[in-house]
């Protein structure tokens, strides 16, 4: 069962743990058999790729209502999905392949170390979708967007590509704002920003309506 991607990790994690809840016999088979068919790697990368006209990159699907419904919208695009929680994996395998989906391929850790595989300009979107905040001073250094991450991104996207970000956590926008105007190298698609405003074609997710409930949500479309 692959339950790391790397012995050595090079970034600081931002995450805490990798299985929440313990795996199930079905689950661990879906790791071993099924994970290695949509495993992005560069081989398959590269394989799957000539099928498709754009790609699309989620870092942290979660339980995968985000990527599910966007891969099922969008045949026509490649959707990389980056999540180093086992759980919400298997989920997502299951339903790729109960729902024959071809357009995913999944990287179950992390995402930067993905970002690395990806060529200059390949992305024409990459969504974070409320990611841990890390709200504690100490912890801060922990959030996965940070001037490294994004100036990653940056060299990823394509022109006129975009980057969404939605988080819930008022600290965190400020954060991800101080950064961009630091590294200087996005400008975003509208002059005044509406941090209220959905990005079009929105797929509201479970952990959205439930979990976030009653809190203000924050939008960044951020434009290449």
């Amino acid at each position: 069962m692959i339950l790391s991607m790397n012995k050595e990790r090079k970034y600081l994690s931002s995450f805490a743990r990798r299985i929440s809840r313990k795996l199930s016999p079905y689950q661990k088979e879906l790791l071993d058999q099924f994970l290695p068919i949509v495993l992005f790697n560069q081989e398959n990368f590269e394989t799957v790729l000539k099928s498709y006209t754009q790609v699309k990159l989620e870092i942290g699907f979660g339980n995968g209502d985000h990527i599910l419904a966007q891969a099922i919208k969008n045949p026509e695009t490649l959707f990389i999905g980056c999540e180093p929680y086992l759980n919400g994996v298997t989920r997502v395998l299951d339903d790729i392949e109960n729902l024959n989906l071809k357009n995913i391929l999944l990287y179950p850790d992390d995402a930067r170390n993905a970002l690395e595989i990806i060529e200059s300009g390949a992305l024409q979107t990459v969504y974070i979708l409320f990611p841990d905040p890390w709200p504690k001073n100490k912890q801060k250094k922990r959030r996965v967007i940070n001037r490294e991450t994004l100036s990653m991104i940056h060299g990823r996207l394509a022109d006129e590509g975009e980057l969404i970000i939605a988080t819930d956590h008022k600290d965190y926008v400020r954060s991800i704002l101080k950064d961009l105007d630091e590294i200087k190298l996005f400008k975003f698609k509208n002059e005044n920003i509406d941090l209220y405003k959905q990005p079009e074609g929105w797929v509201k997710t479970k952990y959205e309506t439930k979990a976030l409930a009653g809190r203000s949500h924050y939008f960044l479309l951020i434009k290449q």
